[in-house]
């Protein structure tokens, strides 16, 4: 089983496209809130986030931050499925 370093944030409405990736990955927790597009509500997509499990809160903070650049970045409903953050140097 590959050990998750960092983050990766899935798409929700893609999840069971993930579903065999997500459940490998050890040492890894589900960061409890979705993350919603920051465009507003002209786009749905919303992303599920998993860490690595000695994330602290305020690493697990800036991964949500790179997930909402992200998102920034690209335009709504051309939202990646998945998005992969390397851990803070």
């Amino acid at each position: 089983m590959p050990i998750l370093y960092g983050a990766v944030a899935y798409r929700e409405d893609l999840l069971a496209q993930f579903e065999n990736e997500s459940a490998s990955w050890e040492l890894a927790r589900l960061y409890e809130h979705p993350i919603v597009c920051p465009k507003g509500n002209a786009c749905e997509a919303t992303y599920r986030l998993l860490v690595e499990i000695n994330a602290s809160d305020e690493t697990a903070a800036e991964f949500v931050n790179n997930v909402l650049d992200a998102m920034e970045q690209s335009d709504c409903g051309g939202h990646p499925p998945r998005i992969r953050i390397n851990p803070p140097s």
